[in-house]
């Protein structure tokens, strides 16, 4: 499209041909109704996605040794990056998991945001609008039970590990498990898998700014570096709570209420071809990321309160009620005389 409204594409002129007029207001308006059109274009290379099918068509034929590598994999980085951080001299078993377990998280959650974004992308996911091409109850293809057999892996044995060392942590434990259900059931039922991606996608997309987050705060409660080191990684932190704070508001906030829960609300209940699923089970992959965006809308609560008053840190957090307590006025003694 030009400035001035006239339409290069003769496939694009011909849909839009009501729009297509000299008037540049009209020719911007097609045009964003065009990058609204727009598809997810696939990254892999043709080599790359050949052997990623390849990949997929065995494992996906043996999914129990397959989540069991899967989680091996998972379990090895956390025990490697937890004798790395007791190498640098940490000490406290609660700061050594939690880096650990951050450090593992980012990276499943890039590797499966690239693995979910490719297998949206190939098969018709506009970011921007709702394509009759894509089809979210179709049957599950290869590359994509792999994807949910690696994300299920991670959260398997991320899950053993909380109970094990974060019992409280309750809010994660009861994600990790909605998760799972929901990977599982689709997996059974043989069809939804591109409901999951797109779950999946959408919720992983923020977790490196999370669990880089959560690293530093863990680094500034732990004192590992001191004077000037230790202000610069609170610094730090405060700027990953800015950005964790656009991120989350932009995805989880703006988006994810009409690109995914009115999508699903959309397709699941409005569509025939969604009855291959059942209707039990529709409902329950519906709710799930509509309490996921509600708990993200109060995490962000807190966050932003946490932003005003600069306590991003647990050390900020400690010290701000310590000031609080120290200049509370003592409370009155009581005059009267004891009966």
């Amino acid at each position: 499209w030009t400035s001035q409204g006239h339409c290069l594409d003769p496939s694009l002129r011909e849909k839009h041909s009501s729009l297509s007029t000299p008037f540049p207001l009209l020719g911007y308006g097609t045009l964003f109704l065009s990058i609204m059109d727009m598809k997810a274009m696939p990254i892999f290379p043709d080599d790359m996605r050949s052997s990623w099918n390849s990949f997929a068509a065995y494992a996906a034929e043996n999914l129990i040794l397959t989540h069991l590598v899967f989680s091996a994999i998972f379990l090895s980085f956390r025990v490697l990056f937890i004798i790395i951080l007791k190498a640098l001299g940490f000490k406290t078993e609660k700061h050594i998991q939690d880096i650990a377990a951050s450090c593992v998280a980012c990276i499943h959650s890039t590797t499966i945001c690239v693995l979910t974004y490719e297998e949206l992308a190939t098969r018709g996911w506009a970011p921007f609008s709702f394509s009759s091409d894509f089809d979210l109850a179709s049957a599950n293809t290869r590359t994509g039970i792999v994807a949910m057999a690696f994300t299920n892996s991670y959260m398997l044995q991320d899950l053993l590990l909380m109970l094990r060392y974060s019992p409280d942590e309750l809010l994660y434990i009861g994600h990790h498990i909605a998760t799972m259900l929901y990977m599982t059931s689709c997996i059974l039922v043989g069809h939804g898998d591109l409901s999951v991606m797109l779950c999946i996608f959408l919720g992983e997309v923020t977790n490196p700014v999370i669990n880089t987050y959560i690293i530093t705060d863990n680094l500034v409660s732990a004192a590992i570096f001191p004077g000037v080191l230790g202000r610069a990684t609170a610094g730090v932190n405060y700027l990953l709570a800015l950005a964790l704070a656009l991120v989350l508001t932009a995805v989880r906030v703006v988006y994810a209420p009409w690109g995914l829960c009115w999508r699903l609300v959309h397709f699941f209940v409005g569509d025939g071809r969604a009855a291959v699923i059942p209707m039990a089970l529709r409902a329950v992959w519906m709710v799930l990321p509509i309490v996921v965006v509600y708990g993200s809308v109060l995490f962000l609560q807190g966050l932003y309160a946490d932003i005003r008053a600069g306590t991003t840190t647990r050390v900020a957090k400690d010290a701000r009620l310590a000031r609080l307590a120290k200049a509370a006025p003592a409370p009155a003694a009581d005059k009267r005389a004891c009966p």
